[in-house]
């Protein structure tokens, strides 16, 4: 028989596509895989697309900002353990693993309360809330950065892994790349991201400097759905391509020569794979300050640069790009220190550990 896996993680990229990433990995191994999530969250456009099944719990995150917001929050977390109890007992998962996410907390404490092995992933250097509660039921606890350890309980078995990145970072022929985006082949090309969620901050300070850009680089864009930033500014030679969402990150990452993106763990994974070297902007309402914990244990291997959000604005932005620009050998070696750091197929041993528990 196949062995049946529940995976939770979602909200957003970060937590989302680790998640895919053991996903793609079990069904290789012929490992019948249902996900759970909720359909305000990233997974309920990228799971179908990925043809995986899906079953939705309606909860949302705690709003620490907006209390009033959180009013039906006690009926949703009822009314989530209720659906995570239809779920177990419909699928029968005989492991589970999560991912991240407040859409982990219900259906994976219902599943270890039932008997399912639970195995977690975490992919920052602070865990979040759900991975510090649920691992004192987890058999065992993937971390993205073995710093993260040190907040876990004593006793907990945890493993560093690294964190599972989506297949294809470092396969794509930058030529084919840079050919695929349209790009003008005589200028370097920097990719501009914020995460699933997009970037404010980002944001403003690339419009502010689009006059400036077009001259130097190629831009390939990608801004989130809310943001409508003015592109009227570039007039070129440099090629703008603008998205709200970027599918294709393989290829993006493979045309690129710097990236100035947030410093969330996926992100930082997938800089890695693609030996892409970056400008990180961490975001600064992450919880526990998490993006710039991640953002100083990869700055300290040479691969990146950081710059705070308070101190973003499009002067500092566009003199710290100028100066990799014109620094192709800083570049390099903070490329080369990104080959440097240790590989690990993270994707594959969370697999494996599944597959052991679902027996």
């Amino acid at each position: 028989m196949k062995p049946r896996i529940l995976i939770a993680g979602g909200g957003t990229g970060g937590h989302l596509f680790p998640a895919l990433a053991v996903a793609d990995e079990l069904r290789k191994r012929g490992a019948e895989v249902m996900f759970a999530g909720t359909r305000s969250g990233i997974e309920a456009r990228v799971i179908p697309q990925r043809d995986y099944p899906i079953r939705y719990l309606w909860l949302s995150g705690f709003n620490r900002r907006r209390i009033l917001s959180n009013l039906l929050f006690p009926f949703k977390v009822l009314t989530s353990l209720l659906q995570s109890i239809q779920i177990i007992i419909s699928f029968k998962p005989q492991a589970a693993l999560g991912t991240g996410g407040y859409v982990c907390g219900p259906v994976l404490l219902v599943a270890a309360l039932m008997g399912t092995p639970l195995i977690l992933q975490e992919q920052n250097s602070f865990p979040g809330i759900t991975t510090r509660l649920l691992s004192r039921l987890a058999k065992i606890v993937f971390l993205n950065f073995k710093e993260a350890a040190s907040y876990l309980r004593d006793g907990i078995e945890w493993r560093h892994a690294g964190n599972p990145v989506r297949v294809g970072f470092d396969e794509v022929d930058r030529e084919k790349a840079v050919a695929r985006w349209g790009l003008n082949q005589n200028l370097p090309t920097i990719l501009v991201f914020g995460g699933s969620q997009g970037a404010i901050s980002i944001n403003r300070a690339i419009e502010e400097n689009l006059p400036q850009l077009s001259e130097r680089c190629n831009l390939i864009w990608s801004r989130g759905y809310i943001d409508k930033s003015d592109t009227s500014a570039w007039q070129g030679p440099g090629t703008l391509i603008v998205k709200p969402f970027i599918d294709d990150m393989p290829n993006a990452y493979a045309a690129s020569d710097l990236a100035v993106c947030r410093s969330g763990a996926m992100t930082l994974s997938e800089l890695q794979a693609a030996k892409l070297p970056a400008i990180l902007v961490p975001y600064p309402f992450a919880a526990g300050d998490h993006q710039r914990h991640n953002a100083e244990v990869f700055c300290k291997y040479g691969g990146s640069v950081m710059i705070d959000n308070k101190d973003l604005t499009g002067e500092r932005l566009f003199a710290e790009i100028t100066k990799l620009l014109d620094d192709k050998d800083k570049v390099e070696k903070m490329r080369h220190a990104l080959s440097e750091l240790p590989e690990q197929n993270a994707a594959a041993a969370i697999a494996d550990e599944l597959i052991i528990a679902a027996g």
